[in-house]
């Protein structure tokens, strides 16, 4: 059911995405500088060592696990602001300042200001 290779490369996806290498990883949580290797050759994790990781890596273990189907999908949907700071992080330089262009657009509209004193038109 779980496959250690696959959990390998989860790890490395999200390392990538939070922009820290394996080594500073294995470091920080005080881990074997062979713990992904070993798990590229499928050797199993402590759970504690797995936990650790996803501490550092500001995510679940179940989504190191490829666990996120279990969840109902309320449950599972990434807040809004982890989706827009993922989605951003992915553009080019010129990709995010258009997005930052029109967000500040929209956030200066007052149809879509949460809290205004001017009355909105129906």
């Amino acid at each position: 059911m779980y496959n250690a290779e696959s959990l390998a490369k989860r790890i490395k996806e999200r390392a990538k995405e939070e922009e820290i290498t394996i080594k500073e990883l294995l470091e920080e949580c005080d881990l074997g500088k062979n713990t992904i290797s070993d798990l590229n050759h499928g050797k199993s994790i402590a759970f504690d060592s797995l936990a650790k990781i996803a501490d550092v890596l500001e995510c679940s273990v179940d989504s190191l696990l490829g666990r996120n189907y279990l969840y109902p999908k309320n449950e599972k949907e990434e807040r809004d602001e982890e989706r827009l700071t993922r989605i951003y992080s992915q553009l080019t330089e010129e990709g995010q300042r258009t997005l930052m262009n029109f967000a500040e657009f929209t956030a200066n509209d007052i149809r879509y200001q949460k809290y205004t004193d001017v009355p909105r038109e129906a």
